[in-house]
């Protein structure tokens, strides 16, 4: 019932958009205060309830293309099997998380790095409403350092930065960080058949922590943000993965020079070997 009540405001909303009446401020109030209450706050994907605001851009997307970044979600697919470890970094509200969750199975591995405690919240739900003992949800960053450092969160929600790589946000937080090397130490990991890095800026501290254990990784699907990242960290993360493996887009586009990487305007794989 409230998920049809939301879907009928959502409807009304679209339709007098363009008219005078969206511009009366009491009226476009009234609205978004109705939508947040009548918010279901939740999806069906993989097979499981995600608990999601409807607003934010992942659920969107799930909504009209029925799934979220799907050349990740095919990565997943192909690179992982029942009984395999997964870590995502950045799991946001964890849509790559339950794709992990679902190829692994319940005798897999699956651990949610998500430093932001609105999408750590949401997340924990999902782990908890969906039973998924296979998955382990740290409320951290990743770094080379153990150390707290502020986050900036800006107006789109799908945006998480710390604040050292921008200054462009509305919100500011303390979160930890912890790095992944020490954190496999203590969980005695020695092989991660895959792992998804998005971590919004932060690629160039996870490899200087990870460049001496690169090989304990049969496979990392990078979100590159060379608008943020510097170029000399960036030239240090493609040597890395150069020397010990290959790259190439998830579209299949083969990455063999630096500035095939540093300009990559998509997801790309890297794999051991």
């Amino acid at each position: 019932m409230k998920r049809k009540a939301y879907q009928a405001l959502s409807k009304l909303g679209q339709s007098v958009s363009d008219s005078r009446l969206a511009k009366v401020p009491l009226i476009e109030q009234g609205y978004r205060s109705a939508k947040k209450r009548l918010d279901p706050e939740y999806i069906q994907y993989e097979g499981y309830t995600l608990h999601i605001p409807s607003y934010e851009t992942v659920a969107q997307r799930i909504s009209e293309d029925g799934a979220h970044e799907k050349s990740v979600r095919d990565a997943i697919s192909q690179n992982l099997s029942p009984g395999d470890t997964a870590i995502d970094l950045g799991a946001h509200y964890g849509s790559h998380t339950l794709s992990m969750a679902n190829y692994v199975g319940p005798g897999g591995y699956v651990i949610a790095f998500e430093p932001y405690p609105q999408a750590g919240k949401y997340l924990q739900r999902t782990i908890d409403t969906n039973s998924l003992r296979q998955v382990e949800l740290v409320n951290r960053a990743v770094g080379n350092d153990n150390s707290s450092e502020a986050m900036v969160a800006n107006d789109s929600s799908t945006f998480r930065s710390i604040d050292n790589f921008s200054e462009n946000g509305t919100e500011k937080i303390e979160i930890d960080k912890i790095k992944l090397s020490a954190f496999m130490d203590n969980k005695e990991i020695e092989t991660v058949d895959l792992m998804k890095v998005d971590i919004e800026g932060g690629e160039g501290e996870l490899f200087e922590d990870i460049h001496d254990v690169i090989e304990k990784f049969n496979a990392i699907v990078l979100e590159y943000h060379n608008n943020i990242v510097n170029e000399e960290s960036g030239q240090f993360i493609f040597r890395n993965l150069e020397q010990h493996g290959s790259i190439e887009t998830v579209s299949g586009r083969p990455i063999q020079t630096l500035n095939q990487f540093l300009n990559c305007d998509e997801h790309m794989i890297w794999k051991l070997g």
